[in-house]
């Protein structure tokens, strides 16, 4: 594959109009595929303290929807 001055070889595909990556080591990059937020925490089960705020979450929700339903019904 010729790059777009037609003289020069690319690597991988071409993508006209994105941005390539230097030529050389890319050691150290970001990968493409990074952990969950629960492993970038450091920790893989439910807090008590968050397991209360998702059913706090849970019930003003739920209230908000039967007061979205009131509404409809009025109109």
């Amino acid at each position: 594959m010729r790059g777009p001055t037609e003289c020069e070889p690319v690597r991988g595909s071409c993508r006209p109009g994105k941005a390539q990556p230097p030529p050389g080591n890319t050691t150290g990059t970001v990968p493409d595929i990074s952990p969950g937020g629960a492993a970038l925490a450091g920790r893989s089960e439910m807090q008590p303290l968050d397991i209360k705020r998702l059913a706090a979450v849970a019930h003003n929700t739920q209230q908000h929807q039967e007061q979205v339903d009131e509404v409809q019904i009025q109109r």
